[in-house]
């Protein structure tokens, strides 16, 4: 697949697809440990779900990158940085014990909520390009990233998350035909 733009929305299906084994998983690591099969199930899905994002985020990158949007950009890099840190942390540190998973899991709360802020001001200012999904799907990020940082709300930030993936990969696939334009326009014949 070429176009990264496309590749991004595909990503973030799968992004969106894996977060649910990601959390049966993580219950069930904190309520019955992890025997080999599980372990090795549970890194997959932690491969898959920072692979994943790695290709969702790189897409906002390029679409901050094409309207000169640093807000989408430091916020897309930011998100992807402490996810890939995240991932990388749970995958490396599977077996160590739960105090140590849930002082990750407050780390991660905190600074993905930042960069969900970051990231949900540069999509509000796409506006003028998306109209009311740009600025809906920034509202909804950023609320997400409140949610996250007061710690105590993480749960609505849970739930949040669905709605806010569906449209970002919406705004993906409206911004596709733009990229591709600009690719083509670039690079000739």
């Amino acid at each position: 697949m070429k176009n990264p733009i496309q590749l991004g929305a595909v990503a973030g299906v799968v992004y969106l697809i894996s977060l649910l084994p990601e959390l049966t998983l993580e219950v069930a690591a904190s309520e019955l440990g992890l025997d080999w099969k599980t372990h090795t199930l549970y890194i997959l899905v932690h491969l898959v779900c920072m692979l994943s994002a790695i290709l969702f985020y790189r897409a906002f990158m390029l679409m901050g990158t094409q309207y000169y949007n640093n807000s989408l950009y430091l916020g897309a890099l930011m998100t992807l940085v402490t996810i890939i840190i995240y991932h990388g942390l749970k995958i490396v540190y599977a077996s160590a014990p739960e105090d140590v998973h849930k002082i990750m899991g407050l780390g991660y709360l905190l600074v993905i909520g930042g960069s969900a802020l970051v990231f949900g001001y540069g999509l509000m200012q796409l506006a003028g390009k998306f109209g009311s999904l740009a600025k809906m799907t920034g509202i909804l990020e950023i609320i997400t990233g409140i949610t996250c940082v007061s710690v105590v709300l993480a749960l609505f930030a849970l739930i949040l998350t669905v709605p806010v993936i569906v449209l970002e990969i919406m705004l993906l696939l409206r911004f596709k035909p733009e990229y591709l334009g600009r690719v083509n326009v670039e690079q000739p014949g």
